[in-house]
């Protein structure tokens, strides 16, 4: 089934030329109209001939201050959606629809580069981010569990092996055996955090050679323009080998991160679960909270069992 051409709808009136355009097998997803009573009865001639709203809506503004108020870049994204549809290419939908905003640039947007240049380098900047969320969420755990160690490190306590009754030891130093295992999960963080890196532009295989011949086989060029990508994306350094593709590599190192920070999190909750059962320690319970749906007196450690089930 042949996908129909989407239109966007400017100096619209009150419809005529659009829906002449519907009856040829177009789609109409995006209709500006500057009159009120134009744009009234655009509305109303659909409405009564039961056609659907248009995907993005009626507006009733000129185009001009339409581009200004709501951006070019929103309308570049709306074009360039539409256009994926069609040529079911994300960067070239983009590519094609910068294009049309800027028509003496059109050939030279995406001259040399490739859909890795886009995507991976965008994968990189997000990971990066996550990174640094999660960075700041787990300074916040640590703090926390650093005043409660200190609260209680005075609080004697029978300390287990095997979850066999050992030696006596504190709350507060039991405490501590959790927060060092965020400290080492923070300094791993860190560690990945220093080293990411920016695939920068690497061209199809990695040889760049499509920047060689834009720069005349100007090596130096090349170096310069990986160093000015890098610092305008928040990046010290790019890959200085790759093929067309960051290495995958930095995948697993991110997910590691991740997963050893689940590890210490159901470590944690693991035992406070346990000394829940021994009644030596209890999540908070709210005062209306419900403990169970059969037995109410019961305080389930659900949110230990939470971040259990999460990590």
């Amino acid at each position: 089934m042949q996908k129909k051409i989407s239109i966007f709808s400017f100096f619209a009136g009150i419809g005529i030329l659009d829906l002449a355009f519907e009856k040829s097998g177009y789609n109409i997803v995006f209709v500006n109209e500057y009159d009120d009573l134009f744009m009234a009865s655009y509305q109303y001639a659909r409405t009564q001939m039961t056609h659907l709203v248009p995907l993005y809506g009626y507006h009733n503004d000129s185009a001009e201050r339409y581009a200004k108020k709501r951006g070019k870049r929103k309308l570049i994204n709306l074009v360039a959606k539409e256009r994926e549809k069609l040529v079911r290419h994300d960067v070239m939908s983009h590519v094609y629809a910068y294009g049309q905003q800027c028509p003496k640039a059109k050939g030279i947007i995406h001259l040399g580069a490739t859909s890795c240049y886009v995507g991976d380098n965008t994968d990189i900047i997000i990971m990066t981010e996550g990174l640094k969320l999660v960075r700041k969420k787990l300074i916040n755990v640590i703090n926390e569990l650093a005043k409660f160690a200190d609260k209680y490190k005075s609080q004697p306590t029978l300390a287990f092996t095997h979850f066999q009754p050992a030696q006596p030891t504190t709350v507060g130093k039991r405490a501590t055996l959790w927060l060092m295992e965020l400290k080492l999960d923070l300094d791993d963080l860190d560690y990945i955090l220093d080293n990411m890196m920016l695939l920068g532009s690497k061209g199809t295989t990695g040889t760049q050679a499509s920047f060689l011949e834009l720069f005349e086989g100007d090596h130096e060029k090349i170096k310069e323009l990986e160093k000015k990508i890098a610092n305008k994306m928040g990046f010290d350094k790019c890959f200085p080998v790759s093929g067309q593709t960051y290495s995958r590599k930095m995948d697993t190192r991110v997910l590691n991160i991740l997963a050893g920070i689940a590890a210490s999190a159901h470590k944690f909750s693991n035992d406070i679960r346990l000394l829940q059962h021994l009644k030596e320690i209890e999540e908070p319970f709210e005062k209306n909270q419900i403990g169970s749906s059969a037995m109410a007196y019961k305080r389930n450690p659900m949110r230990s069992e939470r971040i259990a089930s999460l990590a």
